[in-house]
């Protein structure tokens, strides 16, 4: 039970993390986690807390760093312009509810950190702002695939190995794909 805890906690936190949320194929690696918690019967309710937790560690951490480092970072050399542009409206035309809608798409949750603290958006409505967030991403992010979880478990109780073996397979190749990429655009650059 721990592990799939933790697993869950980490990719909570790469999917909220500044800049690197975006790279991430999609949240596959999240419900793949978060099926395999129901599978083993984790209950809903620490998954719930593990990715609400996870994604506010990953957002603050990425926040408060942005606060720092944001004048040095060059969103065109990452071709980001685009994103920030459109989350840069999004926020400024609907402030906290901009930030709230934000979290649930990949590539904007990945750059709201770094776009609040770009435009000294204020610290308590920011805060606030991802709190509700994030719950609401969290619930999103895990009903259907941890009851998805549940019902294999319940139809194939035979098979529950092999449906394990399969989804920290697809983690594990997810991770590999992940890092491949990541280090051909690094040298690329």
């Amino acid at each position: 039970m721990e592990i799939n805890l933790l697993i869950i906690f980490g990719f909570a936190i790469l999917e909220c993390a500044m800049i690197v949320g975006i790279f991430l194929p999609g949240m596959g690696p999240l419900w793949a986690a978060v099926m395999a918690a129901g599978i083993a019967g984790v209950p809903i309710s620490y998954v719930l807390i593990m990715i609400f937790i996870g994604g506010m560690i990953g957002d603050l951490s990425s926040w408060a760093l942005a606060k720092f480092i944001y004048k040095r970072i060059d969103l065109n050399n990452l071709k980001l312009k685009n994103a920030q542009e459109k989350t840069t409206w999004a926020m400024n035309k609907y402030g906290v509810f901009g930030i709230v809608f934000g979290k649930s798409f990949g590539p904007i949750r990945g750059l709201l950190p770094l776009i609040a603290a770009m435009t000294n958006y204020p610290k308590y409505k920011y805060i606030l702002a991802t709190s509700v967030g994030t719950l609401v991403w969290a619930l999103v992010a895990s009903i259907p695939s941890y009851y998805a979880g549940v019902y294999t478990s319940e139809v194939g109780e035979k098979y529950q190995q092999i449906i394990y073996v399969s989804i920290y397979l697809f983690i594990l190749v997810f991770t590999i794909w992940f890092l491949i990429k990541f280090l051909r655009e690094r040298n690329d650059n």
